[in-house]
């Protein structure tokens, strides 16, 4: 199927297989889906995988002055539109990083169209950020660190700054970080006021109650995460999740299914025939 634009977001979904959809939703804020490809379009010989980019993000409809829908109600909102237009009963639901927080929230509103849930380096609760910054402080250069406060107060201004931002910080992200790393930003359109409407406006009051999850869940973490350090993530977002199944990927940091592919297709796409089984038992 061709890239198309539904009511709010810019959308494409990839791959014709008879297994259970696979409702992917990436994080940023002010990033878009471009970052998870070519990494996760190994799952599309199996099932269709939906990559879409969040309202306001990317190629969706841009935020304008004076309309805040930059918000985790408005975001479950779209992915439930998108599902009802794509014609999807039900969803396996994918999300990274930040977009881990809509993939929470959307399992929480609609439990009954989501059949699994992926959380891969998930940001789970606005009480992350004193931890996040003690850890990045372990490893970031004094100049690195002062993108990271100064996005996080507001500051970035523009989308070309917002832009070279993440080109000065992508590094810390990453276990063992080489230049062909920077490839995962090629195609990203940089959204600074996305950033700022969620990530730094609208995520305080994101603290769910993990244990009401329903669906079967696959936490993903990188064992040198600094984005979500150990207390958040891992074997903590594990403890908390009913029917959920931990993998940590020892050489990883926030972007697992680029550090560590092979081994990250093989496991996400055992858990997903997993699922597909189940369902059709």
């Amino acid at each position: 199927m061709s890239p198309q634009t539904s009511r709010a977001v810019f959308y494409e979904v990839a791959g014709t297989g008879a297994g259970m959809p696979l409702l992917t939703m990436h994080g940023g804020m002010g990033l878009d889906h471009s970052y998870l490809r070519p990494w996760l379009d190994d799952f599309c010989a199996h099932r269709p995988v939906i990559f879409y980019d969040h309202f306001g993000n990317g190629r969706s409809q841009p935020l304008t002055d004076g309309r805040c829908a930059a918000t985790l109600e408005s975001f479950v909102q779209d992915a439930e539109t998108l599902r009802s237009r794509l014609g999807f009963e039900r969803l396996a639901v994918y999300g990274h990083s930040f977009g881990g927080c809509i993939a929470i929230e959307y399992a929480l509103t609609y439990p009954d169209r989501v059949a699994a849930l992926i959380l891969d380096s998930a940001v789970t609760s606005a009480d992350l950020g004193e931890a996040m910054i003690a850890s990045l402080q372990r490893v970031a250069t004094p100049e690195q660190m002062a993108v990271f406060f100064k996005a996080f107060s507001g500051g970035i201004q523009s989308d070309t700054e917002y832009a070279e931002g993440w080109r000065q910080i992508l590094p810390v992200y990453f276990c063992r970080y080489n230049q062909d790393h920077s490839s995962i930003l090629k195609n990203v359109r940089f959204t600074a006021r996305a950033f700022n409407q969620f990530a730094v406006e609208g995520f305080s009051q994101f603290r769910p109650n993990l244990g009401r999850l329903r669906p079967p869940t696959l936490v993903l973490a990188g064992a040198h995460d600094h984005i979500v350090p150990a207390g958040f993530g891992g074997p903590s977002l594990h403890a908390q999740v009913p029917q959920s199944t931990l993998h940590v990927f020892e050489n990883s940091g926030h972007f697992p299914f680029v550090e560590e592919h092979a081994e990250y297709v093989l496991v996400v796409g055992r858990w997903l025939s997993g699922i597909d089984s189940r369902l059709r038992g």
